[in-house]
């Protein structure tokens, strides 16, 4: 008979024994049950898990200064690079511009610590920059926050329980389906922008008939327009500028000028970002107000506390005041409360994929 069984048997028949009979036996129950404990976390609880948990304690040890200097251009060319980019999707999300700089740059701090792979982006995207935009009609910045916090809980419960092999199920078919749709809404979101118009996007078909009627009606800011097509002409051309052969110079000569066309090639959305800038200071010098510019941004950081999970506004049509509590907010999320974390999963998945 097996130690359980034996114990099992002992707990049946406890009213058939005596107190003295009764204490060894919760004393071994006890013991084997914490012997029991010990094992398994032992076996659960290594240090290759706590690696795989937090990768940093892995590689930042092997740290060199090699390492540095390509994560210092990297870091400056994508920082230059999503500053306009967060500002561009803050507005897309029907959101003050500061919100789009948070985003920016919180998450990235975190996953420094957390994140396993190198190949993904940590912030907003066009997709998920209208999918949120519905939700700022409805409740504005307190819903988003807390559909952000919800979304990440949802998603942090998914790899507590483990359920990462779902991804395993999810076809390539449909991760190029899903980056097409993206590239498509992205440029579609982003072409009015480009000649100066300024409409809120309201989805694809809207876009299109917004585009075209901004057209029909001469809403074409002529500067903007230029300076979007020498933007889009200024990153095609450094782009492709690494590929240059340079076979007229010496063994030396050469390299650095290979060298070099690959670093401007690298940085080139940070050279694009600072070019603009400065043409745009010095034409505010000369008094030509012409460029549909951010102007100021609220400075500072928002507090660090949790979101909230209840919604009081005041509705100057009806004159009434609109109290909501957690449940009614969760209520007008609807169905959004489960697509938008799926959609980042798919999202990050598409991006992985494509290296």
């Amino acid at each position: 008979m097996s130690d359980d069984a034996y114990e099992s048997s002992l707990l049946i028949n406890a009213d058939r024994l005596d107190s003295s009979e009764i204490k060894p036996l919760q004393n071994s129950s006890s013991a084997s049950y914490t012997a029991r404990t010990v094992d398994w976390c032992s076996k659960k609880c290594t240090v290759n898990l706590l690696k795989r948990r937090v990768p940093i304690i892995e590689w930042l040890p092997k740290y060199s200064i090699e390492d540095l200097k390509g994560d210092l251009i990297a870091g400056m060319t994508v920082a230059l690079t999503v500053i306009p980019q967060g500002l561009a999707l803050a507005s897309l999300a029907n959101l003050p511009p500061q919100y789009g700089l948070y985003t920016a740059f919180m998450g990235c701090f975190m996953y420094t610590i957390f994140g396993s792979c190198k190949d993904l982006t940590i912030g907003p995207t066009a997709i998920m920059s209208l999918m949120t935009a519905e939700h700022t009609a409805a409740g504005g910045v307190v819903y988003v926050i807390l559909i952000t916090f919800l979304s990440g809980c949802i998603q942090l419960l998914m790899g507590i329980l483990n359920l990462g092999f779902l991804v395993t199920f999810i076809s390539s078919s449909v991760v190029s389906g899903f980056t097409s749709a993206a590239a498509i809404t992205i440029a579609t979101t982003q072409i009015s922008g480009i000649f100066g118009m300024n409409s809120k996007s309201e989805g694809f078909i809207d876009d299109v008939y917004n585009f075209f009627s901004g057209i029909s009606q001469g809403n074409i800011r002529y500067w903007d327009m230029t300076m979007g097509f020498c933007s889009i002409a200024f990153l095609l051309m450094l782009k492709y500028c690494n590929r240059l052969q340079w076979t007229c110079c010496g063994s030396s000569m050469q390299r650095i000028m290979e060298t070099l066309l690959r670093t401007v090639s690298i940085a080139r959305n940070a050279l694009l970002v600072l070019s603009c800038a400065g043409i745009a200071a010095i034409l505010i010098s000369y008094d030509i107000d012409e460029l549909s510019l951010t102007h100021s941004v609220k400075a500072g950081l928002p507090p660090f506390e949790l979101p909230s999970f209840s919604y009081h506004s005041f509705d100057n049509a009806t004159n009434q005041t609109i109290d909501k509590d957690f449940l009614d907010i969760v209520e007008d999320m609807g169905s959004g409360l489960v697509i938008i974390p799926l959609l980042c999963l798919l999202e990050a998945i598409a991006i992985a994929k494509s290296f």
